[in-house]
């Protein structure tokens, strides 16, 4: 990617990464900001900023798909054991403390933000099948 090679400034790692933790509030807010004082975000900031937002997305339509479709399973009498044992797969901790319950579809975004902040701490953008295409088509319509 050519926007990999400039520097980035610490502030711009900071409001990636709470944008990030904030499931895209912090970035939303940021965004307002810079619209309201008129200032222009790098590529970098805006990037990162939309993608936490989609990710927020994502996962919420993940969210709701796997709730419609073990509703819908319930409803047919030979497969409602399935649907148990599939909502009970997909809604019980994998990972179990007294801090931390974590079910398999957190793990999973869980694990994808400790890699895209890590390419944030670095100041690079690392790629992700699918979401970086959907991104990189995204953000060439708004670049200047």
């Amino acid at each position: 990617m050519p926007h990999n090679n400039y520097s980035v400034s610490p502030i711009e790692k900071i409001i990636s990464i709470l944008s990030y933790f904030t499931f895209g509030i912090i970035g939303m807010i940021w965004f307002i900001i810079a619209y309201l004082i008129k200032r222009e975000m790098r590529y970098f900031l805006k990037y990162n900023i939309v993608q936490s937002m989609v990710i927020s997305i994502l996962f919420a339509i993940i969210n709701l798909i796997k709730y419609i479709i073990i509703k819908l399973l319930l409803l047919i009498p030979f497969l409602s054991t399935f649907a148990i044992k599939l909502n009970l797969f997909f809604s019980s901790a994998m990972i179990k403390n007294s801090y931390i319950n974590l079910n398999i579809l957190q793990i999973i975004i869980s694990a994808l933000l400790l890699y895209i902040i890590i390419g944030v701490l670095i100041g690079r953008i690392f790629y992700i099948p699918f979401l970086s295409g959907i991104m990189n088509k995204t953000m060439k319509q708004y670049e200047n």
